[in-house]
């Protein structure tokens, strides 16, 4: 009867663990950091870093990413773009704001998944100039999406000052 009783007790108290346990937080500030999956962690990601998660199935469940910096950026090489807009894009955050795609954050493909970039859309991505020594009054450049899924993007310059 003891033994039962023990057994009983030690299940429910395994059942009950998930419930209990506490969600991780990672920081990375500089560098760049590799994991097959994050579960529950919440991420800070702040200076020139980045973090790549090698998951294919859900690799950041019950986790929140905030990006902090227009270089910290997330690659997510196993996940494809529409299925990082469908279904991961509210688990991220930039400078603690909700990302919104093309406003906050842009999504590019990398490899056969996803880089995740915190760019607003005013973003000045090239920076040229017309004349020697960077002199000159340079033309302006600028992010467009060129397919109907919102998934390239392209630099199309918008104006020429040189002449």
């Amino acid at each position: 009867m003891r033994r039962l009783l023990a057994r009983l007790l030690l299940s429910a108290a395994a059942s009950l663990l998930p419930l209990l346990a506490t969600g991780q937080t990672l920081t990375i500030t500089n560098g760049i950091q590799t994991y097959s999956t994050l579960i529950n962690t919440t991420v800070t990601m702040a200076g020139h870093c980045e973090l790549h998660v090698t998951g294919t199935n859900n690799p950041i469940a019950g986790s929140i990413i905030n990006l902090n910096s227009s270089d910290a950026w997330v690659l997510l090489p196993n996940i494809r773009p529409s299925v990082v807009q469908a279904s991961y894009l509210g688990q991220f955050l930039v400078n603690g704001v909700a990302a919104t795609l093309n406003t906050n954050i842009r999504l590019s493909e990398y490899a056969m998944g996803t880089m995740l970039i915190p760019h607003s859309s005013s973003i000045r991505p090239l920076q040229a100039f017309s004349g020697p020594i960077f002199s000159g009054r340079p033309p302006t450049w600028r992010f467009t999406l060129t397919t109907q899924t919102a998934h390239w993007a392209c630099l199309i310059k918008t104006s020429d000052h040189s002449g």
